[in-house]
């Protein structure tokens, strides 16, 4: 689907929250363009924070376009110091391609599955290398000392005499010259970023300008956020990734569903493809069911519609008490027979015998829908609950 003015639309589902010239951006995206956003694999996966501009590469190929995905392998190992009030631990170079691999999959399998994988290109800066001699003069002379020590990240950590590298304080500069070599090899003229990177990405459409002579758009998405915090972890501070192994699926499903009222209507807008006026409507009277919409479309997104269904249909089954089926929650192998405590221990519900115990103390373990207040044995499959997480044993397989 293609909308007739494409950046109206994504300013009305609030996707923009900072951009250059509005004006010139929808003259650009009238035509067939080049975007790019960044990814530094500083981890194994992408998480739930990572949504927004997946989501934006999704709509802009669904307008025509093309999109870049620049994997962070050389500026990954740094790590962008934006937001931080410490240096990062290197990653060795090692580390990081195993993590580029995994996020290239992670997000091509996303991109496969909205049918807008064959308009991407994926690119890895670790290939754009220039020699010290070569970025000094190509890059670094077009920067000012001045401007940069007055960027609140690195002005903080000088202010307080904390440790700010040198490596770090060219962090910007390392990005603006992606996007320049970007912007000769594809004429990417539009990057795509969060709100926290608007400073870095200017340093790019600078750089652009003072190198090439063109013009270069930015637009910087909301970061997503709860109560002003970070989208990403959930409430016992554990992070809510993409990768399945790291967060199954139907804890995902749960995250979104269970999270404030007053979140749900601009999520909605960002993920669930109805009109913005049935998303209010339903909002008004159903907030329940617009959040299952929501949950059900953002695993979707990241996992598949089959996987998203049976996350529905799971929580269903609990929300209504119902007869659970083991087929549709995530499963963990074990040994037949087993206690009670270490069967809770072993699917990962508690981490120890004492939290077990007082967990059983508090009412909110059961299994099979029954609370559970001893060890005894158990002999086959069953499926543990703890408050709305739900896990089934099953037996293990022969080796």
């Amino acid at each position: 689907m293609r909308f007739i003015n494409e950046l109206d639309e994504l300013m009305e589902r609030g996707f923009v929250a900072q951009s250059t010239d509005p004006l010139l951006i929808s003259e650009q995206l009238r035509k067939p363009s080049v975007a790019y956003v960044g990814f530094d694999p500083t981890a194994d996966s992408l998480h739930v924070g990572h949504l927004l501009p997946l989501r934006m590469i999704d709509l802009l190929v669904q307008y025509g376009h093309k999109c870049i995905i620049l994997l962070g392998t050389a500026t990954g190992q740094i790590g962008d110091p934006t937001g931080k009030s410490s240096s990062r631990k290197m990653l060795s170079q090692e580390e990081v391609q195993s993590n580029a691999n995994n996020i290239l999959d992670q997000i091509n399998h996303i991109m496969c599955r909205r049918g807008v994988s064959e308009e991407l290109i994926f690119c890895r800066n670790s290939e754009f290398a220039l020699s010290d001699i070569e970025f000094i003069s190509k890059i670094a002379s077009h920067f000012s000392v001045n401007e940069f020590v007055k960027r609140k990240t690195f002005s903080e950590r000088l202010r307080n005499e904390e440790h700010l590298s040198v490596m770090e304080f060219i962090y910007p500069l390392l990005q603006a010259k992606d996007w320049l070599f970007l912007f000769e090899k594809y004429d990417c003229t539009l990057q795509i970023a969060g709100l926290d990177q608007w400073t870095n990405c200017c340093a790019g459409e600078s750089l652009i300008s003072k190198v090439l002579g063109k013009t270069s758009h930015i637009i910087c998405t909301p970061l997503l956020s709860i109560n002003g915090e970070k989208m990403g972890k959930t409430s016992d501070g554990g992070t809510i990734w993409l990768d399945k192994k790291k967060t199954i699926p139907f804890d995902m499903w749960q995250f979104f569903r269970n999270l404030p009222d007053e979140c749900i209507v601009q999520l909605a807008k960002f993920f669930i493809d109805i009109s913005i006026d049935s998303i209010k409507e339903i909002s008004k009277e159903h907030i329940n069911q617009l959040k299952a919409m929501l949950a059900t479309d953002i695993v979707s997104f990241v996992h598949g519609k089959e996987v998203a269904d049976i996350c529905a249909s799971a929580a269903e089954a609990i929300f209504h008490q119902n007869k659970l089926d083991a087929d549709l929650l995530p499963k963990i192998q074990v040994e037949f027979p087993i206690s009670i405590i270490d069967a809770f221990i072993a699917s990962g519900l508690c981490s120890s015998r004492s939290d077990v115990k007082r967990c059983m103390q508090n009412g909110g373990l059961k299994i099979n829908g029954e609370k559970v207040c001893g060890n005894d044995i158990i002999v086959s499959g069953i499926v543990l609950s703890h408050g709305k997480k739900m896990i089934a044993l099953v037996e293990k397989e022969p080796q």
